[in-house]
């Protein structure tokens, strides 16, 4: 459980039960309002339920309030590689998302990603593990169908976990 005091306070609790190599949960967040005279409101709710085996997984979870599912499956290649994939459907409006990922590992600090929407964003992430505490990263992402200024993006970054 969440609880932030500053906004609202806002409230975020959720659960999670595994059974096998089936697990279920749910998630609700809810603001309390109290720094004003609105009513308490949930903001968002959402349930799942994901299926593991050895190699691969995958699951079916709500968002948006229940608004929206989405189905991810996640495949391991090899020692060194795994391939994922979502679906998004909205259930109240026609906007659909599939979403295509691969990761690669290079050695046991450094790996390569990347993904490729149904929007035509191509996003790619290098990152280099100097040691186990300090790595870094190389990302973009270009959209392919608006090669246009400010469309494309680059990014680096240094990450160090004492």
């Amino acid at each position: 459980m969440d609880i932030d005091v500053v906004n609202g306070p806002n409230v975020i609790a959720n659960t999670l039960y595994t059974r096998g190599k089936v697990s279920v949960g749910g998630e609700v967040h809810v603001n309390t309002h109290l720094e004003d005279s609105e009513s308490m409101e949930v903001v968002d709710a959402s349930i799942g339920i994901g299926y593991k085996e050895t190699g691969w997984e995958a699951t079916v979870r709500t968002t948006k309030s229940f608004n929206s599912i989405r189905g991810t499956y996640l495949q391991t290649l090899s020692p060194y590689t795994e391939l994922a994939a979502s679906v998004d459907f909205a259930l109240n409006e026609n906007n659909q998302k599939i979403t295509v990922a691969m990761r690669n590992h290079i050695d046991k600090f450094s790996f390569m990603k990347a993904k490729m929407d149904s929007s035509s964003v191509l996003t790619c992430c290098y990152v280099h593990g100097i040691s186990e505490a300090l790595q870094v990263s190389v990302a973009m992402s270009a959209d392919a169908k608006d090669w246009g200024p400010g469309k494309q993006k680059i990014g680096i970054g240094i990450s160090y976990d004492a």
